[in-house]
């Protein structure tokens, strides 16, 4: 079950995009999730879709029993910071990326005995 769970996901409602993340299971290691690229589409910001859209990743995640989920922010995200830190994730490393050419950090966050 975990071995396959890798998407990129747009998130839909009522058949309108509002926004996307992608997903994937780290290598050799099937209990971490590593999440990114996560960003609600312009006109759907500031709505509160970015917690509810968070809270089904999250969901996701709980029902395939991951233990750890890592995911990737821009430094300059501050609204995704802002939701990361309310669902008790954790930052930690921060890096310049260059290929993507931006400043990002490194969150984590420990799914046992949570939901």
């Amino acid at each position: 079950k975990k071995g396959n769970f890798s998407a990129s996901v747009e998130y839909s409602y009522n058949h309108t995009p509002l926004g996307r993340c992608s997903y994937r299971v780290l290598p050799g290691c099937g209990p971490v999730i590593i999440t990114h690229g996560s960003e609600i589409y312009p006109d759907f910001r500031g709505q509160g879709w970015g917690t509810k859209l968070h809270k089904a990743r999250l969901a996701a995640f709980y029902d395939a029993e991951f233990r750890v989920a890592l995911c990737t922010v821009r430094q300059d995200n501050e609204p995704e910071r802002r939701i990361l830190q309310r669902f008790g994730w954790v930052e930690g490393v921060k890096f310049f990326n260059p290929q993507t050419r931006h400043d990002v950090s490194m969150w984590t966050k420990e799914l046992l005995g949570e939901e």
